[in-house]
């Protein structure tokens, strides 16, 4: 996590299993913690989602590294999960520069 819901996650995720019998998995939005999440959710193994972040679709429209393909946030709804969506950090685009670029320019 970059810090922008952590604190949001934990206070969720200390809830849910202090008061429910269940087991909560925390993934990250960097593309691959969305891939990740809906091919657990297409293979249905998991219950319901909380996807709180969703900065991944953000990256995938401005062209960010971090995106986790255009199919993010449809395998819930095939696979009849319920799944509540925020629109947490949609305003974070993860950008690389190489190094090779950033020395271009700064000379």
């Amino acid at each position: 996590m970059f810090g922008v819901a952590t604190t949001a996650v934990d206070i969720i995720r200390e809830y849910l299993e202090s008061n429910y019998d269940i087991k909560v998995y925390v993934f990250r939005a960097t593309g691959h913690g969305g891939k990740a999440i809906e091919k657990l959710m297409r293979k249905r193994e998991l219950d319901a989602v909380r996807d709180l972040t969703t900065t991944e679709i953000c990256n995938l429209v401005m062209g960010g590294v971090m995106s986790a393909g255009s199919h993010r946030l449809i395998a819930a709804a095939e696979a009849g999960i319920p799944n509540i969506i925020s629109v947490r950090a949609t305003d974070s685009i993860h950008l690389f520069l190489s190094i090779h670029f950033y020395l271009s320019i700064s000379q």
